[in-house]
């Protein structure tokens, strides 16, 4: 009896497993992707932001990928979190010591939301 209840729990334990592992892999594969056009108008976002102009003024950059990235920020009684479309500039070339900006585009009201920066030594 006490074996057989050990079995049952057993086979509990892995049908919930099992169906986590399904729920996770069909979540994953049905995350929205990016079209190319929504790539392109990211870029051209970003790129048109005052902010931003200011921060590669008459740098050398490289563009990199549009990617779809998290978001978290909170500023007074204000706070934003989600996944964002985020385009990185690469200020002094991508291989070179210098900044990286990680531009965050807002596709619905079509503006940049936030400028987070990483410095590459």
């Amino acid at each position: 009896m006490k074996k057989l209840g050990i079995m049952t729990l057993l086979a509990i334990c892995l049908l919930i497993l099992v169906i986590g592992l399904y729920i996770g892999y069909n979540g994953q594969k049905s995350a929205k992707q990016l079209t190319e056009e929504e790539k392109a108008r990211v870029i051209s976002i970003a790129l048109n932001d005052l902010g931003v102009r200011e921060e590669i003024r008459d740098k050398g950059y490289e563009l990199g990928d549009v990617d779809l990235c998290w978001l978290e920020q909170v500023y007074k009684e204000e706070s934003t979190s989600g996944t964002y479309p985020c385009l990185r500039i690469y200020i002094g070339g991508k291989e070179q010591t210098g900044v990286t900006l990680v531009v965050f585009v807002d596709l619905k009201e079509e503006r940049v939301i936030h400028i987070g920066r990483d410095y590459r030594r």
